[in-house]
């Protein structure tokens, strides 16, 4: 019993010193911080179908991994189930709801995962893709959320995100 209190404190502690990462920021950083507990601001979008984080304006330099290059986005996932988030969800909902010109930001916490090696699968049309978290490079499987806040889009930053859901297969490294 003392471990386990021991470990969560380590936990806690550590996370609460982390320094905050753009999401650009853990991109660039996957190998380095694959499997470690970070904390990270971006745009949090949440729809029917899944969570995604988003690099807004785009990152300045292309995620490359394994040869594909990625969107700047990655797969969020509570990491103990949807309902552990929910209160998070709710204000998530509420911001949205009340604010359709802007973008929700939020730091989100919890553990970072990627491969070094994406196995690609061949769709019925041919074309080749890589198997990842569903559509992009990493996962963070999230424990919580802080400082929500709505931000207007600036200028040119709409139609790049619009753009990157519609179509957010990596492509492959010429």
């Amino acid at each position: 019993m003392l471990l386990k209190i021991g470990i969560i404190i380590t936990f806690v502690l550590s996370v609460a010193q982390a320094q905050t990462l753009t999401l650009c920021e853990a991109l660039q950083r996957l190998s380095e911080l694959n499997g470690k507990e970070v904390k990270i601001r971006g745009v949090w979008a949440v729809g029917d179908t899944g969570q995604d984080f988003i690099a807004i304006p785009q990152c300045p330099q292309h995620t490359i991994r394994d040869g594909w290059i990625w969107r700047d986005i990655i797969d969020v996932y509570p990491a103990d189930g949807r309902a552990s988030v929910g209160g998070f969800i709710a204000k998530y909902s509420e911001l949205a709801k009340t604010n359709h010109e802007g973008k929700v930001l939020a730091t989100l916490t919890g553990r970072l995962e990627t491969r070094d090696h994406f196995e690609v699968r061949t769709l019925p049309d041919g074309t080749q893709q890589p198997r990842a978290y569903r559509y992009y490079v990493a996962l963070l499987r999230y424990r919580s959320v802080e400082d929500l806040e709505v931000v207007p889009f600036g200028p040119g930053e709409r139609g790049p995100v619009i753009e990157a859901l519609r179509k957010p297969e990596a492509t492959r490294l010429k």
